[in-house]
């Protein structure tokens, strides 16, 4: 993710206020997708289905058990085949391209916007767009269960605050390679979202707030918390 380089701050806007709860708690599916019909079926009963046939509609995937969602690779029509929330990818190992698409025409006007990152990412897919595309990003889940606790050392990537990351005082251990890291009210990839950002190839300190939502960083190292 990358806005205007620099520790100006930039207005988060509505969505830091917006509380990004426990996954498969809510569907968070926008108007266009609330009474959308997948295979004769409705989103609470895909949800809620132990059935074969209620886990699984074309490329979207619903766990039986826990009722999270994932897709894979490709281009994909959104609530249809990838439908809107947050989702958090399984691998960038290889370099991860993934776009937000308000059409299929191929323009460049049809990307919302859009990442390539070698890191594990966040990224929130929203009812009143029409597809996402993801090549070489593993497999998305809208499960975001904390992979570590929030007090302990995190390296690059998209990370949640609070549920994986403590509000407080964090610095990294390297910038020699180039550090940037960004303070985000959401996961859209866009400039509105982000509240502060830097560049740097120094040794960095950042305070992380209780109003923000998501910390992302890459070649920084490890991050700690200091306060």
């Amino acid at each position: 993710m990358f806005g205007n380089s620099g520790n100006d701050e930039i207005d988060g806007g509505p969505g830091r206020d917006r509380l990004i709860e426990q996954a498969g708690q809510d569907k968070m599916l926008g108007d266009s997708g609330n009474d959308e019909l997948i295979g004769g079926k409705s989103w609470d009963e895909l949800v809620g289905g132990k059935d074969s046939d209620r886990c699984r509609s074309g490329e979207l995937v619903i766990d039986c058990e826990s009722g999270f969602k994932k897709f894979g690779n490709g281009i994909w029509r959104v609530p249809t085949e990838g439908a809107p929330g947050f989702y958090r990818n399984s691998s960038s190992a290889n370099g991860c391209y993934w776009a937000r698409l308000s059409g299929f025409g191929g323009e460049l006007d049809d990307i919302l916007a859009n990442e390539f990152t070698f890191d594990r990412d966040i990224v929130e897919i929203r009812g009143g767009e029409k597809g996402f595309e993801s090549d070489d990003c593993g497999t998305w889940t809208n499960d975001l269960s904390m992979r570590k606790s929030p007090s302990a050392n995190m390296g690059a990537g998209a990370f949640l605050v609070r549920t994986e990351i403590k509000p407080g005082l964090w610095r990294n251990s390297n910038s020699s390679d180039g550090c940037y890291w960004e303070r985000t009210t959401g996961f859209t990839n866009t400039l509105g979202e982000i509240i502060a950002n830097s560049f740097s190839h120094s040794i960095q300190t950042v305070q992380i707030s209780l109003g923000d939502v998501g910390f992302t960083s890459n070649g920084c190292g490890t991050w700690r918390r200091i306060g």
